[in-house]
């Protein structure tokens, strides 16, 4: 059975998804940082296969002497808080910091159910399990068969629901800023947009602003 060493207390669902996979799992007992020599003294006690490390760690050529010859891989989680750091915030590193959002079981607003649209909605519920809902100018009886999408007859109804919307549009008249402030101020406060298509289909100074005054959690 390979085994994994995990430097520090990370949620438990990534020790669940390691030991699912048939992997014997340690994690350290010591609430904090692992000095170099703790580092070393818990690297030499097994015959460990892989290393799961922290940003705060020290992974130098002692760590890399103590683990041989048996460990063939570090890991390293990494996130994306540029933002944060630079407006003050950061304090001090955690594992329990920036956990992000969990897709599973959530609800997927497709905008424009074409060809793209339909296979976001595909990944969305038979990769995620997501509940998938949808408005096209017509009804798409292929992707409700696949994916078990439920139809709405206007833009508002999916930005209301949707914990995820997802647009696929061309850019025509009638959809540039199809996405302006009020349909914006219609979304959840906890939902994310994602334009996959041309970007005048949203007002980007309203959507900045939406962001800023955290109307909705986030864009891409």
């Amino acid at each position: 059975m390979p085994k994994v060493y995990v430097t520090r207390k990370i949620p438990e669902r990534g020790i669940a998804m390691l030991k699912e996979k048939g992997y014997e799992v340690d994690v350290s007992e010591k609430d904090g940082v692992l000095t170099k020599d703790e580092l070393a003294t818990a690297l030499r006690t097994k015959p460990y296969d892989a290393v799961l490390c922290l940003l705060t760690d020290t992974i130098d050529k002692d760590a890399f002497n103590a683990a041989a010859p048996s460990v063939k891989i570090f890991s390293s989680r990494i996130v994306e808080a540029d933002t944060f750091t630079r407006a003050g915030k950061y304090t001090g590193w955690a594992p329990m910091m920036f956990l992000g959002t969990d897709v599973s079981h959530k609800t997927l607003g497709i905008l424009g159910a074409g060809r793209i649209g339909s296979r976001v909605a595909h990944h969305g519920k038979h990769g995620f399990d997501m509940n998938v809902i949808y408005y096209d100018v017509k009804r798409n009886e292929e992707i409700e068969k696949t994916t078990g999408a439920s139809y709405r007859d206007t833009p508002e109804a999916v930005l209301k629901e949707a914990d995820v919307v997802s647009i696929h549009v061309p850019l025509l008249d009638s959809t540039k800023h199809l996405i302006n402030k009020e349909r914006l101020a219609m979304m959840k406060p906890s939902a994310y947009i994602v334009n996959t298509s041309r970007g005048p289909v949203i007002d980007e100074v309203a959507l900045v602003e939406a962001l800023k005054n955290n109307v909705i959690k986030g864009a891409a």
